[in-house]
């Protein structure tokens, strides 16, 4: 069995050499073979030498009777392929590389689909052998995935199962000294050489069934952050356009819930919440109080030094005359789990403290919410599959109490955290 791509060119070019001498004499002219001994070689089912053969009648000649074997010919040829327990030899995928670009294939949708199905079966099984291959192996292989993503633009579900098949070696990709940098190059990136697979997909009319997978979100969103680090501001009426630079409309409306999820989760990065945050303040299309949601995530983040800090602030003082979205984000928020609180970690950070303050002020809501919930733990009512959901109702308490000596600050949560917290000192 070859496992080289190098091995299998020079053997299968031998190979061909060697037919092509023996069988030429066949032909009723020792020379090129005509019409009739195309015919012959597919009655016989002889269809590699057919194939290797067919394009020896000239253009001018080739008329219906041609096209016609052709296309005939091809579906007769892949029908000796068992897709219950497929098996592609490489000389098959390179007579597949060849007839895929001829016009008489190509006019036959349904065939080309089934031609293009079993080169992807082929290419799919080299990719996972991709670790065991040397560094030419691999650059010939990335030559012979770009030959056939160049041929097939159109079919972008190809494009998006070869990024599929890539992507299960995301790991390795990112290691130092990876032999995948030979097929990363030129690319600064793995998700960015992805992209060059999946970007038709990302674009077309149906890209929502593509966005919503884990690649695709990570894909897209190295995309994007390549968009914010060349923009200048938040405050930009243009977004909408450069979105569709990368994705289709539909294909942002199923990858935005993903931003959400990103800034709900603790133990999300610092960047890609940051990254998350910025584009749904982008996003023009987003209801005013879904902004406003993801602006008190980020202020429950802790405080920050940014423009997007600022942004936070200002959703926070106009939010303060809405008892109704007040409400309605307080809900969401305490229904999180874990609720975001990294803002009440710190107990001794002023800016931590006057933070804390100011949201209590103003969103005495999020703040009786959040006890509700911290007690419902505390007092084992209900269910918390996760654990604690309040994993730093303690220390929201402290800081209350370290306000409330000066200042009486959200009087209510803090009565009702202290019969559980009052010995802490």
């Amino acid at each position: 069995m070859y496992n080289s791509y190098t091995q299998n060119s020079l053997f299968y070019k031998r190979l061909l050499s060697v037919l092509c001498a023996i069988l030429i004499p066949l032909s009723s002219t020792f020379g090129a073979y005509k019409i009739e001994d195309l015919e012959q070689l597919a009655k016989n089912k002889e269809f590699r030498e057919f194939f290797l053969h067919a394009k020896d009648i000239v253009p001018q000649n080739r008329g219906d009777r041609w096209e016609k074997l052709i296309k005939k010919s091809a579906d007769q040829y892949l029908t000796t392929f068992d897709p219950e327990n497929l098996i592609v030899p490489r000389i098959d995928f390179d007579i597949f590389m060849e007839i895929q670009a001829w016009p008489a294939i190509r006019s036959n949708e349904t065939l080309l689909l089934k031609l293009n199905q079993y080169s992807l079966f082929y290419l799919e099984s080299e990719i996972k052998l991709i670790t065991k291959k040397s560094e030419q192996e691999i650059v010939e292989l990335k030559n012979i995935l770009h030959q056939f993503w160049k041929n097939n633009k159109q079919f972008f579900n190809l494009g998006y199962q070869i990024a599929l098949s890539l992507y299960a070696f995301k790991e390795e990709a990112t290691k130092p000294q990876s032999a995948l940098t030979h097929l990363i190059s030129p690319y600064p990136d793995f998700m960015a050489y992805l992209y060059l697979f999946t970007e038709q997909a990302y674009k077309s009319p149906v890209s929502h069934v593509f966005c919503d997978s884990s690649m695709s979100q990570n894909i897209i969103s190295y995309k994007f952050q390549e968009l914010l680090e060349k923009q200048q501001t938040l405050l930009d009426d243009n977004f909408d356009i450069k979105i569709s630079q990368f994705v289709n409309r539909k294909c942002w409306e199923t990858y935005r819930p993903y931003l959400f999820e990103i800034i709900s989760q603790k133990n999300s990065a610092h960047d890609k919440k940051e990254m998350a945050f910025k584009l749904i303040q982008l996003d023009r299309s987003l209801p005013s109080e879904q902004k406003t949601f993801a602006a008190i995530l980020y202020l429950l983040d802790g405080p920050q030094k940014s423009e997007l800090y600022n942004l936070s602030w200002n959703r926070l003082m106009d939010l303060k005359k809405e008892p109704e979205s007040r409400n309605s984000i307080a809900a969401k928020i305490s229904n999180l789990d874990p609720v975001p609180d990294n803002l009440f970690s710190q107990t001794k950070n002023i800016q931590h403290i006057l933070l804390t303050k100011n949201l209590a002020q103003y969103f005495p809501e999020l703040f009786e919410s959040y006890s509700s919930k911290c007690l419902e733990y505390l007092e084992g009512k209900g269910s918390f599959k996760k654990g604690n959901p309040t994993i730093h109702c303690k220390d929201l308490f402290l800081i209350l109490r370290g306000l409330h000596q000066k200042d009486e600050v959200a009087p209510r949560v803090y009565y009702s955290l202290k019969p559980y917290f009052k010995d802490i000192k």
